[in-house]
């Protein structure tokens, strides 16, 4: 498989290879930055929502207590 044909083919795909890994390897480090950065800027909302569903069920349970309904 080795001729001198196919040598410049064979090296252009081992670095184009090794940058494929560096890009995955730093890939992940920014992927996980991103994700926390969006929690932390949804988790307020997600804590508010869980707010109004806790009061409105405790309101939906003071009615069935009272049988209103």
């Amino acid at each position: 498989m080795l001729t001198e044909n196919n040598l410049s083919a064979m090296v252009g795909g081992i670095l184009l290879g090794i940058v494929g890994i560096v890009l995955c390897a730093v890939n992940y480090p920014v992927h996980r930055k991103i994700v926390a950065k969006k929690t932390r800027q949804i988790l307020p909302i997600i804590d508010d929502n869980e707010e109004k569903l806790a009061n409105l069920l405790e309101k939906g349970n003071e009615l069935l207590r009272a049988d209103i309904i």
